[in-house]
């Protein structure tokens, strides 16, 4: 109750943990925002959710928090704009 109360103040959506079983073949992830390691060297940086945007840099090999994502993409907290997210693992 405190914290369905605590979200409600935040305007944050009450998240209810997955019913699936530990043998199911997909596991839905945290919702953002989360934690993610980059291990790879030059993974581009874009400026919007998919590779027909332009390029706004590369990115350091590190922990970065994502807070939103799109069509396979996520968005750097940092605001230097998205990253594949199949180049990165969940922490």
């Amino acid at each position: 109750q405190i914290a369905a109360e605590v979200n409600r103040r935040l305007g944050e959506k009450e998240t209810i943990p997955s019913q699936a079983s530990p043998d199911s073949p997909f596991q839905k992830g945290p919702e953002p925002p989360y934690a993610v390691r980059v291990t790879a060297a030059g993974l581009q940086i874009r400026k919007g959710p998919g590779t027909g945007y332009g390029e706004n840099g590369c990115i350091k090999p590190g922990v970065y928090t994502i807070v939103e994502e799109k069509d396979g993409w996520g968005r750097l907290k940092s605001g230097a704009g998205w990253i594949a997210l199949d180049g990165v693992k969940r922490v």
